[in-house]
C-alpha cells in the first residue's frame, strides 16, 4: 500500500503537467457529434429497402456524371443518410460509396462520424479511419454514437445488419470511467475486448489504468474482467485482484461497499466503512455502513437522501458506536449522533422545515478527528410546520426546538444539559390599519394607526433542575432515562401561554422628525402557582405542594420616539479630497410601565424577614413562568449615531465622468444610555460606545465598550487555590463625584478587533447545466465530503485578526484577553496547496489549536495532510484518494489515535 503511495505521488511528469484540449478524452467523448456542414457539402439519402429497386434517376451528384445504376436488394429496411464535407465518390458497379472530410453516416438511432467512411451496401458494411498530418497526429477518430453509447477509436469495421463490428484502439465513457481497448470485437448486446484497461482519468494516456487480458462491457450495466492489476504511469504494480467488478453508474444502482483496512494505534486493526447502498427508487437512497476493531469496538452508520422534484428534499444520517481505547480497557463509551435535514422547496401557503442534530456528550471527541467538530460543545435542533391563511393577515406555526450544551460533560462526569420546548404553537396576526377606508391613501393621522396580534403557547423541558433541600435551592443535572422523566423532568416541566397585542402609529412632526407612539399589552396564562415561606429551619423555599390550575397575569407599557437625520458637508478645496459630509442621527425614547410587582396586582408575595444585601425586601413572583416587571419604569433613552464619508478623487477613472468617488472614512460611531425617572437609586444605565471603521476597504477595525457611572462597595473578599473571590454590591453613589476613588469608573469593559482580509480578484468559473445528471451526482458528493475536496482556483488567502478585550467589575480581579488569529492559504503551484489555521494566546503565551493542511492535486487523484502539533488536541490525519466517486474505495488513509507525540 505504501509503495503505491509513493508511486501514485510521482506518477505526474513533465509531460502531463498541462492539460490541452487536446488530450483531454472528455472533451472529445463528450462532444455533440454535429458538425457544421459547408456549403459545398454533398448529402445524398439512399432509401435501402428490401427488394426495392432504384434506377438512375434517384442519383443526383454533382462529383459524378450521370450513369445507370443496376438494380440490388438489400436486407436494411431503414433510412441511411451520410455527408461528406470533401467529395463523395460512388462505385455502382462493386455498390460501395466512399465519403471523404468529415463524414457522417446516420442510421436508425445510429450515428459514425470520421474523416474517411466508406459503405458496402451490398454486404451492410462499414469501414471507417482517421487522418494524420504531417506531423503524424492523429485526428478526426472515428466516432461511434448508438443511443446513449459513444465510441472512439483508431478504426473499426461494422455490420449494420448483425451489428457486429471490429474495432482497433478504442475509448469510451462508460459513467465515471474511461475504458480502452487495442481489439474489440462488437456484439449486439456486449462488447469484448482483449488487452482492455479501466480508469477515471480523463487522460488520452491515462495516470493509472486497471489492465486485463480479457474484458467484457455490457452497456449501460457493468464491466467484468478476468484477473487484473493496477498500472501506474505505465509502471506494472503487484495491486490486483482474480476478477473484476465495476458498475457503470449512469443511474442509482444497489451494491456492496467494499470496506477499508488498516491499523489504529488503540484499537488494533480493522475494516471500515464496508456496507451496504440501496438504490431504493429515483427518489430514495439508503446507505448502511459499519467499522470493526480488533478490540471489540464497532461503529454503524445509517445514511438516507430523499427528493421530491419540485416539492421538498432531505437527508438522515444516524451513527451508533461502542469503542475502547486500548485492549485492557472494560470501558466502553457509547455514543450517538443523528442528524435529520428537510427543507420545503416550493413556495407555498405551507411549508415544513426541519434541522435536527442529536448527540451523545463524547460522540464528537471520539468520532471526529475535525478540529471545529472535536470542540464543538452545543447542538440546536428545529422542527416548524408554518401554514399562512389564503390572503387573510392570519398565520399558525407549530415548532418543536432544542438545544443540548456538552461543556461541562467533558470537563466532569455530569450529562449534557438538554432543553427542549415541544410543542411551540404560534399565532399571528400581521399589522393591520382598521381606520383606513377603502381607497384612501392612508396619508390622514388617525388612517396610520396600526394593530397586530400576537400568541405562542410553549412546554418546555430541561435536565437542569432547581430543587428545593434544608440548606436552600440546589441545581442539579440529571442524565435523562425514564426514572429521572417520572421523578423530575416531567413535574418541573413549564407551560406558558402569552397574547401580545401591539397597537402604534407614525407620523412626521416639523416634515422632518419621525414621531412612533405606541402601545403594547402582554398577558400571560400559567397553570402552577407556588406559596413562598419559612421552612423548619427557617430558610426561605419554594414549597412542594405547588397549586395547579389556570393563572393569569397581565402587564402593558407605553412608548415614544422620535429621530431624525441631521446633514453636514464640510467643502475643501483640494485636487484629491474634495468634501466630508457628516450624517448625525439623534433619536430620543420614553418608555413607562407601572411597577406589576404592587400588592394590588397580587402577582408578587415578599416573606418577613426576608432582605438582600441593601436590606431591602425580596419579591417573590407566584406564578411558574414568565414574570412581570417589578419596578416602576419610566425610561429616556438617548442614542447618538454618525457617518463619516469622503468624497475624493476617482484615479481610475479615464472618462472624466466619474472624476470623483465617496469612500466611507467612519462607517458607525455611536453612543447610548439611558435614565430611569421611576427608580428610587441607580437610575442610570450603563453608557454603550461602539465605533466601527474599514480603512482602504482593507482593514477593519472594531471598538466596542461599556461604562457603569456607579460604584462597588465591598462586602467580603475570600481566597481559595490562590484564587481571589469578592462579595460585593453596587451602590447608588457616582464615580466622578466620589472623594473616595481616584478613578472615573469602577465597572466598565471594552473590546478592540483589528482584522483584516486579503484574497485576489478571480472571475467565476462558468458552471456547466445543473440539468446534467452526472454533474449533479458530482456535487452532491463534494456537498456531502467538503473536507476531500480543494478549491485550486483560489491563489491564496490571508485572514489575520487581533482580538483584546478588558473587563473591571468593581473590586473584582480584571479580565484581560489578548489573542491573535491567523488564517491563510497559499496555492504553490497548479498542483500544491497549504492551508493555515492557527492563534496565539498573547495572556497565556500559547498556541492556540491550529490545523495545517497540506493538498497536491494529482489530476485524478488527491493527496490530504492535515495535522496539528500544539496542545491537547495534537493529531495527525494523512489520506490518498481518487477523486471519482466510482473509485472512492482506491484510498490510503492514515490516522493518529490519541495524542501526536
Amino acid at each position: 500500500m505504501y509503495l503505491t503511495t509513493l508511486l501514485l505521488f510521482f506518477c505526474r511528469t513533465a509531460n502531463s503537467q498541462q492539460i490541452s484540449g487536446s488530450d483531454s478524452l472528455k472533451s472529445l467523448i463528450s462532444d455533440t457529434l454535429t458538425k457544421h456542414q459547408k456549403s459545398d457539402s454533398v448529402a445524398l439519402t439512399q432509401h435501402l429497402n428490401k427488394g426495392a429497386n432504384t434506377d438512375s434517376s434517384a442519383l443526383k451528384d454533382s462529383v459524378l456524371t450521370a450513369d445507370t445504376i443496376d438494380t440490388y436488394s438489400s436486407d436494411i429496411e431503414t433510412t441511411i443518410i451520410y455527408t461528406a464535407d470533401d467529395s463523395l465518390v460512388m462505385d455502382v458497379t462493386n455498390k460501395k460509396v466512399y465519403l471523404y472530410g468529415n463524414a457522417t453516416i446516420i442510421y436508425d438511432d445510429k450515428k459514425l462520424q470520421a474523416d474517411q467512411i466508406s459503405l458496402d451496401w451490398q454486404n451492410n458494411i462499414v469501414f471507417a479511419k482517421g487522418r494524420k498530418d504531417s506531423t503524424g497526429r492523429y485526428y478526426n477518430y472515428p466516432i461511434y454514437t448508438d443511443k446513449t453509447d459513444k465510441y472512439v477509436c483508431d478504426s473499426m469495421k461494422y455490420n449494420l445488419k448483425t451489428e457486429k463490428g471490429i474495432i482497433h484502439g478504442i475509448v469510451t465513457q462508460q459513467g465515471e470511467g474511461y475504458l480502452h481497448g487495442d481489439t474489440v470485437k462488437r456484439m449486439k448486446d456486449a462488447v469484448y475486448m482483449k488487452e482492455g484497461s479501466y480508469t477515471t482519468c480523463n487522460m488520452k494516456h491515462p495516470h493509472f489504468k486497471i489492465v486485463a487480458k480479457k474484458v467484457k462491457l455490457i452497456p449501460d450495466d457493468k464491466i467484468v474482467s478476468g484477473p487484473f492489476h493496477m498500472v501506474v504511469q505505465d509502471v506494472p504494480t503487484p495491486l490486483g485482484f482474480f476478477l473484476g467488478f465495476f458498475p457503470i453508474i449512469n443511474k442509482k444502482k444497489s451494491g456492496i461497499i467494499f470496506p477499508t483496512f488498516g491499523e489504529d494505534q488503540l484499537r488494533g486493526f480493522f475494516f471500515k466503512e464496508g456496507g451496504y447502498y440501496w438504490a431504493v427508487n429515483d427518489y430514495l437512497n439508503v446507505q448502511l455502513t459499519g467499522d470493526l476493531y480488533a478490540n471489540r469496538s464497532w461503529r454503524a452508520a445509517y445514511t438516507s437522501t430523499y427528493i421530491k422534484r419540485y416539492k421538498f428534499n432531505g437527508n438522515l444520517n444516524g451513527v451508533y458506536s461502542s469503542l475502547l481505547d486500548g485492549f485492557d480497557n472494560e470501558t466502553k463509551q457509547q455514543n450517538f449522533n443523528v442528524v435529520w435535514n428537510h427543507a420545503t422547496l416550493a413556495r407555498r401557503n405551507s411549508s415544513f422545515n426541519a434541522d435536527v442534530n442529536v448527540s451523545s456528550s463524547n460522540y464528537f471527541s471520539t468520532n471526529t478527528y475535525i478540529p471545529t467538530l472535536v470542540q464543538q460543545n452545543a447542538t440546536a435542533s428545529n422542527v416548524m410546520y408554518r401554514k399562512q391563511f389564503g390572503r387573510t393577515p392570519f398565520s399558525m406555526s407549530v415548532a418543536a426546538r432544542s438545544n443540548q450544551n456538552m461543556a461541562e460533560s467533558r470537563t466532569s462526569n455530569k450529562s449534557a444539559i438538554y432543553n427542549a420546548t415541544l410543542p411551540q404553537f404560534n399565532f399571528s396576526m400581521n399589522r393591520i390599519t382598521p381606520f383606513k377606508r377603502r381607497g384612501s391613501s392612508g396619508n390622514k393621522w388617525y388612517e396610520k394607526i396600526f394593530l397586530s396580534y400576537q400568541t405562542n403557547t410553549s412546554l418546555d423541558f430541561t435536565n437542569r433542575i432547581s430543587i428545593p433541600t434544608s440548606s436552600g435551592v440546589k441545581d442539579s443535572v440529571f442524565k435523562i432515562n425514564e426514572s429521572t422523566m417520572r421523578a423530575y423532568i416531567l413535574p418541573y416541566s413549564r407551560m406558558s401561554v402569552q397574547h401580545l397585542v401591539p397597537v402604534g402609529t407614525t407620523f412626521k412632526l416639523f416634515k422632518y422628525v419621525n414621531v412612533n407612539p405606541g402601545f403594547n399589552y402582554t398577558e400571560n396564562w400559567y397553570r402552577k402557582k407556588f406559596n413562598y415561606g419559612r421552612d423548619n429551619s427557617g430558610r426561605i423555599t419554594i414549597k412542594k405542594d405547588t397549586i395547579e390550575g389556570f393563572y393569569r397575569a397581565y402587564h402593558y407599557n407605553m412608548s415614544l420616539s422620535m429621530n431624525t437625520n441631521i446633514y453636514g458637508t464640510f467643502r475643501i478645496k483640494s485636487k484629491f479630497l474634495k468634501a466630508i459630509r457628516h450624517t448625525f442621527t439623534p433619536a430620543v425614547n420614553f418608555t413607562y410601565a407601572p411597577d406589576f410587582s404592587d400588592p394590588r396586582y397580587k402577582t408578587y408575595v415578599t416573606v418577613p424577614g426576608d432582605t438582600n444585601l441593601k436590606g431591602e425586601s425580596i419579591k417573590y413572583f407566584i406564578y411558574d413562568g414568565a414574570a412581570t416587571p417589578s419596578q416602576r419604569q419610566g425610561n429616556i433613552g438617548l442614542s447618538l449615531n454618525n457617518v463619516f464619508e469622503a468624497k475624493v478623487a476617482n484615479k481610475k477613472d479615464t472618462t472624466g465622468n466619474n472624476s470623483f468617488k465617496k469612500i466611507n472614512l467612519l462607517d458607525n460611531l455611536s453612543a447610548s444610555a439611558n435614565y430611569n425617572l421611576a427608580a428610587d437609586s441607580l437610575n442610570m444605565s450603563d453608557i454603550n460606545i461602539a465605533a466601527r471603521t474599514n480603512i482602504l476597504q482593507k482593514i477593519n477595525i472594531s471598538i466596542a465598550g461599556r461604562y457603569s457611572p456607579y460604584g462597588y462597595l465591598l462586602l467580603n473578599e475570600t481566597f481559595l487555590n490562590n484564587k481571589r473571590s469578592v462579595q460585593q454590591v453596587k451602590v447608588n453613589r457616582y464615580m466622578f463625584t466620589s472623594a473616595t476613588n481616584s478613578g472615573l469608573a469602577d465597572d466598565y469593559s471594552y473590546n478592540i478587533s483589528i482584522g483584516t482580509s486579503l484574497a485576489p480578484k478571480r472571475k467565476s468559473p462558468q458552471m456547466p447545466s445543473s440539468k446534467d445528471p452526472e454533474l449533479q451526482r458530482a456535487l452532491q458528493y463534494i456537498h456531502n465530503n467538503p473536507l476531500m475536496y480543494v478549491d485550486f482556483n483560489i491563489p491564496w488567502n490571508l485572514n489575520i485578526a487581533f482580538n483584546m478585550s478588558y473587563i473591571k467589575t468593581g473590586h473584582a480581579d480584571k479580565v484581560v484577553n489578548r489573542a491573535i488569529t491567523l488564517n491563510a492559504g497559499l496555492k504553490l503551484t497548479n498542483y500544491w496547496k497549504i492551508d493555515i489555521q492557527t492563534g496565539y494566546d498573547m495572556i497565556a503565551k500559547k498556541i492556540t489549536t491550529s490545523n495545517f493542511g497540506i493538498y497536491r492535486d494529482l489530476h485524478c487523484w488527491q493527496m490530504n495532510l492535515q495535522f496539528n502539533p500544539f496542545g491537547a488536541q495534537s493529531f495527525y490525519m494523512f489520506s490518498f484518494t481518487a477523486k471519482s466517486a466510482l473509485l472512492q474505495q482506491l484510498r490510503i488513509t492514515k490516522r493518529s489515535s490519541g495524542y501526536l507525540f
